[in-house]
């Protein structure tokens, strides 16, 4: 039985309901209700309160459906198996903790940097949600160049009403006035990350892909692919020994 069900049938098992109406006796016992304002031909109270009760069950019985196939319908919509997507990743790029920045034999190490204002937006509703995600990095630089090459080292956690996704992954970025890897010119330039599904996703991963050099001209989004499977990733092969 429906909440809205029981809550009416509460109402009707009240004593409040099942009083007998005060009125006029001949005998010592009940003979009829008590008329509202004592007119011929008026409803008994007890009749209006028991209308107004039908009434109002009927339209929570009534809401209660609507909402049920509201849910059903939801849940249709929402995948549940394999599938490929694709969406963008609304990039928050001030960080709400900040880590450390040490330079160690010239390399520039940044550590423990924290993200945690973005949003991803996918044809697969699973893959749909706010992002928080951290960084580690190291920053080589050609000597005598105003040029570097930077290793990503980044853990990602996407979260939704479903549940959420925990993986990490690499990322390779290269800047300089000298260099070809201009930041709209970074083909080399993303994020891949294996992500495990938890919650309503238990038992599924994702591969995502984020291609940095697809930045939109405000600086808001980028592009963003891939895909859910069940299990996990196959295992890393081995090579055959050397000879």
């Amino acid at each position: 039985m429906t909440d809205g069900a029981s809550t009416v049938c509460g109402w009707l098992d009240t004593a409040a309901t099942l009083t007998p109406c005060a009125g006029p006796t001949d005998s010592g016992r009940l003979v009829r209700p008590r008329m509202q304002d004592g007119g011929q031909g008026r409803l008994p109270v007890r009749a209006i309160r028991t209308t107004t009760i039908s009434i109002l069950a009927v339209g929570l019985l009534a809401g209660s459906g609507v909402g049920v196939a509201a849910q059903d319908e939801e849940a249709a919509d929402m995948p549940t198996g394999v599938a490929s997507f694709f969406g963008t990743f609304a990039v928050d790029w001030e960080p709400t903790t900040w880590g450390t920045e040490t330079i160690v034999d010239g390399v520039d190490q940044s550590r423990g940097f924290v993200n945690s204002q973005g949003l991803l937006e996918t044809t697969d509703p699973r893959l749909t949600g706010s992002v928080v995600r951290a960084s580690n990095a190291d920053a080589h630089w050609v000597e005598g160049r105003d040029e570097n090459v930077v290793p990503w080292a980044v853990v990602w956690r996407i979260e939704n009403e479903g549940g959420s996704w925990n993986g990490q992954g690499y990322e390779l970025q290269g800047s300089g006035e000298d260099s070809q890897w201009e930041w709209e010119d970074q083909p080399h330039h993303v994020t891949v990350l294996m992500l495990t599904g938890e919650g309503d996703y238990e038992g599924m991963s994702a591969h995502l892909t984020v291609d940095w050099s697809t930045l939109s001209e405000d600086f808001s989004t980028i592009d963003v692919r891939g895909g859910v499977f069940p299990g996990e990733a196959p295992p890393f092969p081995e090579l055959p020994a050397t000879e």
